[in-house]
């Protein structure tokens, strides 16, 4: 079939560590691989493989945040009709909507899902920006428009059955479970630890991820085991709170800062570590979680969010309180003192992975969700390729 993919992402692609991009492209790749021609726009594209599918760069809709969901809704609606609108295409896949508003009308004439949707963020404290007034007189008219929306879409999908309680009652009829894949043959799983206690955080360096909480839990776990060392894979804005959070606690010559790890290195550091830690102060779904479990490494995270739903088959000591250093250290130091543990938590995250979660059997999900809107014919009229 000829799938139209208006958002794939806010930046499409193959090596850099950007979540979503990197989903879009295993996702969108895998389709193609099936025979399915895809069309697929993206804010920003940065792929250095041969891509087996069609990419338009869109670019962003509007130089004026506070109006960029309708603003870019109104861009795809003008590339949609130039590739021939529902006369060339069979359906259409709003994969990574940015914001809870941007999909604002449904495509004419042809079948139209949404999703996966995952969990946002906790709310917290942000810089206001000049927009924001105006992003709040839009916000009422940008909900209705994204209402009807969904009301109009075929089928609605979520990445965790928690997800599925942030639509409204009435639309849960039409809402499946569809998480996130990996392609897990990309991770090689080694079935023991190494000797020496190696704990490893892949992700940004920002507040949200918990990295500071991590190296305040570190210290305490150093006291019980003075030859641990931790591997940090990433860059970002606190950066400079890690350095000094090393400096205060004399961790220097224990924690390794790798900075920016290309994504195609991220299993060698996976593999070379003794238990993953990655406490997100509430991950909304966690593919640095499952990458991890595709090691066959054993994960200490926060019991919210994505990892609780992906981790439930074996919580016991992988999921702990947020922000809470010493419950972190006792974790870890728990695990790494029982090297059996270790191994049959990661053995048990890895079947998990290969069960449920391998990109291959998700695929099959989304393709069986494609033929069912297929086979129950198309949504309710809108008039999005009349919006150009």
């Amino acid at each position: 079939m000829r799938i139209f993919v208006p958002s794939a992402a806010t930046l499409l692609t193959d090596h850099r560590p950007h979540g979503e991009g990197l989903i879009a492209w295993n996702v969108l790749s895998a389709l193609a691989a099936r025979g399915h021609e895809v069309v697929a726009c993206a804010r920003h594209v940065d792929i250095r493989k041969s891509v087996p599918f069609e990419v338009i760069e869109a670019g962003p809709g509007s130089r004026w945040e506070s109006l960029e969901p309708i603003a870019y809704v109104l861009r795809v609606a003008r590339i949609y009709s130039s590739l021939g609108a529902e006369r060339n295409f069979d359906l259409a896949h709003w994969l990574f909507p940015q914001g809870p508003y941007e999909v604002l009308n449904a495509p004419k004439g042809i079948p139209f899902v949404v999703g996966p949707h995952a969990l946002t963020w906790p709310t917290s404290a942000t810089t206001r920006h000049a927009g924001d007034v105006v992003r709040a007189a839009a916000a009422p008219l940008f909900r209705t428009l994204h209402r009807r929306a969904l009301v109009r879409a075929s089928s609605l999908l979520v990445a965790t059955p928690e997800a599925a309680m942030t639509f409204p009652p009435a639309l849960r009829s039409k809402v499946r479970v569809l998480s996130f894949g990996i392609d897990e043959s990309s991770f090689t799983p080694i079935s023991e630890p190494p000797l020496n206690p190696v704990i490893a955080f892949v992700g940004r360096l920002e507040s949200q991820k918990g990295v500071l909480t991590l190296l305040d839990a570190f210290a305490c776990v150093k006291e019980q085991l003075p030859e641990a060392t931790l591997v940090i894979a990433g860059d970002g804005p606190e950066r400079p709170s890690v350095e000094e959070h090393c400096s205060r606690h004399r961790l220097n010559g224990s924690v390794q800062l790798l900075g920016a790890v290309p994504h195609d290195d991220i299993p060698g550091v996976l593999r070379h570590s003794s238990v993953v830690c990655l406490p997100s102060e509430g991950e909304p779904y966690g593919m640095a979680v499952l990458e991890a479990m595709a090691s066959g490494r054993a994960v200490v995270t926060p019991d919210r969010g994505g990892p609780r739903f992906l981790l439930s088959h074996a919580p016991g000591d992988q999921l702990v309180a947020t922000n809470d250093p010493k419950t972190l250290a006792a974790a870890l130091s728990k695990l790494l003192g029982d090297r059996a543990k270790l191994t049959e938590l990661g053995r048990a995250n890895r079947c998990r992975v290969e069960t449920e979660f391998a990109l291959e059997r998700v695929i099959d999900a989304l393709d069986d969700v494609y033929r069912n809107v297929l086979e129950a014919g198309c949504p309710t009229t809108s008039r999005w390729s009349k919006s150009r």
